[in-house]
């Protein structure tokens, strides 16, 4: 069973096939498949791709990554030295 962290851009995309978090894929086990995203709870909710069946941990799994906080605060301080 394969679990990962949703594509903080698109959250929509597959972690298999996209990579979870700002990371390229570690295993290339899906061909372009897509995360359904209902209305209801869609940022706290894990949900699984129709295509390769890896389970995707919620999109708010990010509040308490520290690789989501590094690239946060290191696009932050770029912002305000060149801004």
């Amino acid at each position: 069973m394969r679990i990962r962290r949703p594509d903080y851009d698109v959250p929509a995309r597959c972690p298999g096939w996209a990579g979870g978090g700002w990371r390229r894929p570690t295993f290339a086990v899906c061909d372009g498949g897509l995360i359904n995203w209902d209305i209801r709870f869609w940022a706290v909710r894990p949900r699984r791709c129709a295509t390769c069946r890896t389970i995707v941990l919620p999109w708010a799994v990010h509040l308490v990554d520290p690789t989501w906080w590094a690239w946060e605060l290191r696009r932050t301080w770029l912002e305000r030295r060149h801004g």
